[in-house]
């Protein structure tokens, strides 16, 4: 979970924070206490929404998952569902005011939640600076010291191709593939004028071999002629139409 997932719960947060203690609210008390003030500040935004968000976390995560094998046996399921509950308005309180990742964190998720944010929520025209979507999820990912080592990630069947970190430690750039690749950037037209270049020189080199070793220049392809005589397969054409015309 990130900061930037997190503050759709941020109104649930502040409603248990003015509701109760700091106690209170670190335990998840002020939360579960049903406080007036919280609904009528946050109405659309109750605990249900937190149970919800549990029973999501105990089918899909494998972390949520060990903790409910371990509460049930005591607490029963929906004690430790609730337990769960606690545990993650805990952990959004926690991104919130540290404005970093969990540390229980994927950052394949983080970034495509991030890829997502840029495509549904904000829009890909409207990102600032200019950016496009994967430098947008690049500068997040950094901003939270997560997935230095990601260079390319999967929405639907498209693949983006990640610009590299700033963290240290990071991989250089990785090289586009399929029709990621690109083409007609001034790098890649000297890359190929390059290797081109070297091509002809390798063709010269064997060519000049090849002349050398036979004593004489060697004939060009406009030398050779294109005019060949007949062969087994026009004498066979020939033979058919002839048969075909006689009957």
């Amino acid at each position: 979970m990130t900061w930037a997932g997190a503050e759709g719960n941020f109104c649930t947060i502040s409603g248990a924070r003015n509701s109760a203690s700091t106690r209170a609210a670190s335990s998840g008390e002020g939360f579960w206490a049903n406080s007036n003030e919280a609904q009528t500040k946050c109405p659309s935004i109750t605990g249900t929404r937190l149970v919800c968000a549990a029973n999501v976390a105990v089918r899909s995560d494998e972390f949520w998952k060990a903790e409910l094998a371990r509460l049930e046996p005591r607490t029963g399921h929906n004690k430790a569902i609730v337990a769960i509950a606690r545990k993650l308005l805990v952990v959004v309180w926690h991104v919130l005011t540290q404005r970093e990742a969990d540390r229980r964190a994927d950052a394949a998720k983080v970034a495509r939640g991030f890829l997502n944010m840029a495509y549904k929520d904000i829009g890909a025209r409207n990102l600032p600076d200019g950016m496009t979507a994967p430098e947008f999820v690049r500068k997040n990912l950094d901003a939270l010291g997560l997935g230095k080592e990601l260079q390319r990630l999967g929405r639907g069947k498209h693949q983006y191709l990640l610009p590299p970190s700033s963290l240290p430690g990071a991989p250089p750039a990785a090289e586009p593939i399929g029709r990621g690749r690109r083409q007609n950037t001034h790098a890649a037209q000297q890359k190929r004028l390059a290797e081109a270049a070297a091509k002809r020189e390798a063709l010269a080199a064997k060519r000049a071999e090849a002349e050398a070793r036979m004593g004489r220049q060697r004939k060009t392809r406009a030398d050779k002629g294109t005019h060949r005589g007949p062969n087994r397969i026009t004498k066979e054409k020939q033979v058919q139409s002839k048969t075909v015309s006689a009957a």
